[in-house]
């Protein structure tokens, strides 16, 4: 394999996976162990060759992105398949979005309250939680101001 390389090692990823395809063709035309042999060892050297421009590739993209933390992340969220896609739908109106994402927790409420009435024991019904008791009282309007000094006292 010679030793060009042009735009990050392509051209001898190129020569590499065109001699493996060789001798994956040769090898069951002769049947022999040896080219058996001689393919498994361009298919390691394809895989060392795409690892090593891989790291080049994304060593200068990093190097690139100097101290850039945006440009980091996005690297980073690259590298791990995670797609910068616009999560909420398209919608013909902000009323409209709006309108699906109460429709969409107010689902999600009811759901949760039914699952909740459909697992309480007999006993739990029975018996009424002091926060459950209405409140029959005066309600309050406005808190009497106080100083620091009532306060700490």
């Amino acid at each position: 394999m010679r030793g060009r390389k042009c735009r990050g090692g392509v051209d001898i990823l190129r020569e590499g996976k065109h001699n493996r395809r060789k001798a994956e063709r040769l090898w069951p035309k002769t049947k022999l162990e040896i080219h058996h042999q001689l393919f498994k060892e361009r298919c390691r050297e394809v895989g060392k060759l795409l690892i090593r421009s891989k790291r080049t590739y994304y060593s200068d993209k990093i190097v690139e992105c100097g101290n850039g933390q945006n440009c980091l992340f996005r690297i980073a969220n690259n590298l791990m398949g995670h797609k910068g896609e616009i999560i909420l739908s398209i919608c013909s109106s902000d009323e409209h979005l709006a309108n699906r994402f109460s429709d969409f927790f107010m689902r999600k409420i009811t759901t949760i309250r039914d699952d909740i009435n459909s697992h309480k024991s007999p006993i739990s019904d029975a018996v009424v939680m002091s926060a459950d008791i209405k409140f029959e009282g005066q309600p309050l309007t406005k808190l009497p101001l106080k100083t620091r000094y009532v306060i700490l006292s």
